[in-house]
């Protein structure tokens, strides 16, 4: 009987982190301001001017309740080209039926909720920029094409030193009354697409390297539910090699 209480519970806990994913524009109160134990952002290649998997890590030790945003700045000379794989429409996206060959990548939310850990992973597809953005990226959470669904879209905008700015919000505090709290974000980047023209597969570079053998930092400001809010700030480097 213990056992399935367990079960129903974790089961509850999952609802719950999936639930603050999709309500990442909530805004409760303020707290205590988050630390990040750990940040990282380790490319699979630092080979300059080359196509790295990117996998962005981001730890917070206690689990914290109080992100209000995430702002992410990638390092100078650091692309991504939106071409590299075939749009998904935003209909397709909301009912999670994007096509595979538009996937560019996966995030994963870890929470915290009814006592119990629970883990969210959700592809990242590639979705047409509208104006000045660089690049569009959509992330089903759930949904059919019958009953509609819910989808976040992450925008990166492309600085003049040649670097990316993404802006997340954080999740809420509250999910019908259930406290969570965020433990670790992980967003998996490729690097590059396999795409069919002309009846050939072909690869294409999605990501590319700073062409530069200087130090490559990102950035992390996280922002606080303060008033005013209050930015905590943690950094990430590597340095691009061959040149």
């Amino acid at each position: 009987m213990r056992g399935n209480i367990g079960r129903i519970r974790a089961r509850t806990a999952a609802s719950v982190v999936l639930a603050a994913l999709a309500l990442l524009l909530s805004a409760p109160s303020s707290g205590a301001a988050p630390t990040v134990s750990r940040f990282s952002v380790t490319p699979s290649t630092t080979r300059a001017g080359g196509h790295p998997d990117l996998r962005i890590s981001t730890v917070f030790e206690p689990p914290t309740s109080d992100v209000r945003s995430m702002l992410l700045h990638l390092p100078p000379g650091l692309t991504a080209n939106p071409a590299a794989a075939p749009f998904c429409a935003r209909a397709s996206l909301t009912a999670d039926l994007c096509p595979l060959r538009t996937k560019v990548g996966s995030v994963s939310l870890t929470g915290v909720a009814l006592g119990f850990e629970a883990d969210v992973a959700r592809n990242i597809y590639n979705m047409r920029p509208r104006g000045a953005e660089r690049l569009r990226l959509g992330v089903p959470l759930f949904g059919s094409l019958t009953r509609g669904g819910v989808s976040i879209v992450l925008i990166a905008n492309l600085r003049p030193d040649d670097g990316l700015d993404f802006a997340v919000a954080g999740p809420p505090r509250e999910i019908a009354g259930f406290p969570i709290q965020l433990k670790a974000v992980d967003v998996r980047l490729k690097g590059t697409l396999k795409r069919r023209v002309r009846h050939r597969t072909r690869k294409r570079a999605f990501l590319t390297n700073p062409r530069s053998c200087s130090p490559a930092t990102t950035v992390l400001d996280i922002l606080t539910y303060d008033e005013p809010p209050v930015t905590v700030s943690s950094t990430s480097s590597f340095t691009p090699s061959g040149c």
